[in-house]
């Protein structure tokens, strides 16, 4: 089997969740769910969605895993307030330039699981932004990974 993509670790998760939920709620983009404020601001969310899975689902399309493609696609998409993702609200809000990775991106998405995030500690549904970031171990460290310092958890190599 080919390696898993990167994705943001649940920690940065909650900031890109805070990006999202103090976004414009443009029905047309998104799930089109009511606006909620950032967790930690006054009536806003208590805890942001956090993603469950033990292991990242999403893979490389095998042409661009030979070619050692690297990019980035980041994801909008809906968690509900049961942890799932409503795989109809999901969409590319940055491409890759790569529409195999951007794709398979959305594609893999469907299978995440959340913690739901939460409101005056109830389960919320919430738009996310998703960061996805598709690196290939044998190939020259792609620009801009060195200023993020290792931050994102590597998932390259595993099965």
């Amino acid at each position: 089997m080919l390696p898993v993509a990167r994705s943001l670790s649940p920690y940065l998760l909650a900031f890109a969740a805070a990006v999202v939920a103090c976004s414009t709620g443009d029905s047309s983009r998104g799930a089109g769910s009511a606006e909620l404020p950032p967790a930690g601001s006054d009536g806003g969310l208590d805890e942001l969605p956090r993603i469950l899975n033990e292991e990242l689902p999403f893979r490389y399309p095998p042409e661009l895993y030979a070619l050692k493609t690297q990019a980035d696609v980041v994801l909008r998409l809906y968690v509900d307030s049961t942890g799932a993702v409503m795989a109809e609200s999901t969409a590319v809000e940055r491409s890759s330039g790569a529409p195999e990775l951007d794709s398979a991106a959305v594609a893999d998405a469907a299978v995440l699981v959340f913690a739901p995030a939460r409101h005056h500690g109830q389960p919320v549904g919430t738009p996310v932004l998703l960061p996805v970031q598709f690196r290939h171990p044998d190939a020259p460290q792609a620009p801009g990974d060195s200023a993020r310092g290792g931050a994102t958890p590597s998932a390259a190599g595993r099965p």
